[in-house]
């Protein structure tokens, strides 16, 4: 299966039995709680294979109320909802513009290599939406494999709270110092994404 612009994850829960790829500067948004077609069930993402984020895409992938309330969440001062998000396999993502993961399962490894917004701090992309600077972050989550992330610049990039099955490898990253914002934290208070 291929996301070729942007893709929303909110009208209940989606499987996708073989692999998931994110085309170039395309979008996968799946930090949806609710069914926001029917106004009743729940959304979630489960991607039986592996998935792909290619260059300049990006990840938004599910959601806690501690790190990263769902875009639903009818609070997002002091949220309620979660959403738990599943790859079977691989998550990999070669030089993407962001990848924002919470509240995963990841069977296999994690692998990130390079991309990102520079170390700017400027919203770009699906960033703007959030009125946030670009970064990447795997939290709140289980990783079966290894997690490896190398050349990623941008404003910020973190893994946390994250148990990793073999191997955490430390990265590279060359950015961060000018930016003063706690991005996992902003979105909240600003406006949902258009849907």
């Amino acid at each position: 299966m291929v996301v070729n612009g942007v893709c929303f994850v909110n009208a209940g829960r989606a499987v996708v039995s073989g692999n998931l790829t994110v085309t170039a500067g395309s979008a996968l948004v799946a930090a949806f709680a609710l069914n926001d077609k029917t106004g009743t069930g729940k959304s979630s993402l489960t991607v039986k294979g592996n998935l792909q984020v290619n260059v300049g895409a990006t990840l938004v992938m599910g959601c806690n109320p501690a790190n990263f309330a769902c875009l639903d969440d009818p609070n997002q001062n002091q949220p309620t909802l979660s959403s738990h998000a599943t790859v079977g396999l691989d998550l990999r993502s070669n030089r993407p513009l962001g990848d924002i993961v919470h509240n995963f399962t990841v069977g296999g490894d994690v692998v990130q290599t390079g991309g990102g917004g520079g170390v700017n701090c400027k919203p770009q992309g699906v960033f703007q939406f959030f009125q946030s600077p670009v970064y990447s972050t795997y939290e709140v989550g289980t990783v079966g494999g290894d997690v490896r992330i190398s050349g990623y610049l941008a404003c910020w990039m973190g893994v946390v709270e994250v148990h990793v099955g073999n191997h955490g490898l430390p990265w590279q990253q060359a950015g961060g110092s000018g930016c003063h914002r706690d991005p996992v934290q902003q979105h909240r208070g600003q406006p949902d994404l258009p849907r």
